[in-house]
């Protein structure tokens, strides 16, 4: 299909950029980038680096060599999860979430916070007793609910200048298979996480767009990364309501040789439901935040959109909206 596309397009066009939503698809186009007739344009980091860093263990592995503070994680496979020595609170994941997450497992969920040790033998029991055969990564659970969290999405240009965009969560996820993911994104003034991921990018070698998980403990005040993401987030839609156009920026540097760095600076609120329900859900001190009028001013869901605003469209996300509600309250 993308052949067929470039056949028919390359007279009016002189570079063709592939944009991708999830590492899955990137680790894809490399594997396969040979079978394309034409060289895309990538606003990715290299193929060796991604295939490396990708495994959750090899990039906490990095990150403590560079000084950077992550969990203390323990690493497991079905020979030797039973000598799991660990006890108290606890957050388990896959090593590698592609892989994991293409077997049928019972209970399966994205990311595993678990109050004991005997918690978390009976959930890898149930994942070993699938086909998966990968590690899963056990850590001590790094304290604090919402209003804890944050991510950065950002775009490093081929000439070493960061456009960066920094955003706190105000209320997270709780379905098991998008445990992480983010429901209320609001604007933050922690520059020291923006230095932080830049600080990362550089040790990395790292060119292109890229999306940090972090998170601050709330019993001691230390910064955690929790993950590097090889693309925008999933939520990045935060970072043009910042006042920062993160696709835009990495045409203007691949395609027109015209770098920039720009640092999302306005006051915003990003939701997934309406702002009236995402107010509803949060807690109380969060709310506070979420209702301030420079907030609320702009305040912005990617899915919704005027210029594609057709009655059926509209129709079929008011539907959507309303049964995503019901389910993010239950």
């Amino acid at each position: 299909m993308l052949n067929q596309l470039y056949a028919d397009k390359k007279d009016r066009y002189r570079e063709f950029v592939i944009l991708l939503p999830w590492e899955h698809y990137l680790r894809l186009l490399y594997d396969n980038i040979d079978r394309l007739d034409f060289t895309p344009v990538l606003p990715y980091p290299e193929k060796d680096l991604v295939q490396k860093y990708v495994i959750k263990s090899n990039f906490y592995q990095r990150m403590e060599e560079m000084g950077v503070l992550v969990p203390k994680t323990y690493r497991f496979n079905r020979d030797n999860y039973q000598s799991l020595a660990l006890e108290g609170e606890l957050f388990m994941k896959a090593d590698d979430f592609n892989l994991f997450n293409s077997y049928e497992i019972l209970g399966k969920k994205k990311g595993y916070y678990l109050q004991s040790r005997d918690q978390a033998l009976e959930h890898l029991e149930n994942i070993y007793a699938s086909e998966f055969d990968g590690d899963m990564l056990v850590q001590p659970y790094i304290h604090g609910g919402d209003g804890t969290e944050y991510t950065v999405n950002g775009y490093r240009s081929r000439d070493d200048q960061i456009s960066i965009s920094l955003a706190r969560a105000l209320l997270m996820d709780k379905r098991p298979m998008w445990v992480g993911n983010y429901l209320v994104l609001c604007d933050s003034e922690r520059e020291e996480l923006n230095e932080l991921a830049a600080k990362i990018i550089r040790g990395l070698d790292y060119y292109g767009f890229f999306n940090f998980d972090i998170k601050i403990d709330s019993r001691t005040g230390e910064i955690y990364v929790f993950e590097l993401n090889f693309r925008l987030g999933r939520s990045s839609y935060c970072a043009r309501l910042a006042g920062v156009n993160l696709p835009e920026i990495a045409i203007s540097d691949l395609i027109y040789d015209q770098p920039q760095a720009l640092k999302g600076d306005r006051p915003f609120n990003w939701v997934v439901v309406s702002p009236e329900a995402s107010a509803e859900m949060l807690a109380p001190e969060l709310r506070e935040i979420f209702l301030q009028k420079d907030r609320l001013a702009n305040t912005g869901n990617a899915i919704l959109n005027d210029k594609d605003n057709k009655l059926r469209r509209k129709l079929r996300l008011k539907d959507y909206l309303k049964k995503m509600e019901k389910e993010y309250r239950s």
